[in-house]
């Protein structure tokens, strides 16, 4: 979910990670729990980019 420009947020409402868009890369804030792999992979493939 795009909270504001750059700054996108991945969980429900017990656990959550932020993930910062920028022109250098992304950086990732609280890296979750294993069983959310997949919904960083496709929040990372919707801002056209991969864990590569």
């Amino acid at each position: 979910m795009k909270l504001a420009p750059h700054l996108h947020r991945l969980g429900n409402d017990v656990v959550a990670c932020y993930l910062v868009d920028t022109g250098e890369g992304i950086t990732l804030i609280d890296a979750r729990l294993p069983g959310h792999w997949r919904d960083l992979q496709r929040e990372l493939r919707s801002l056209g980019k991969s864990v590569d």
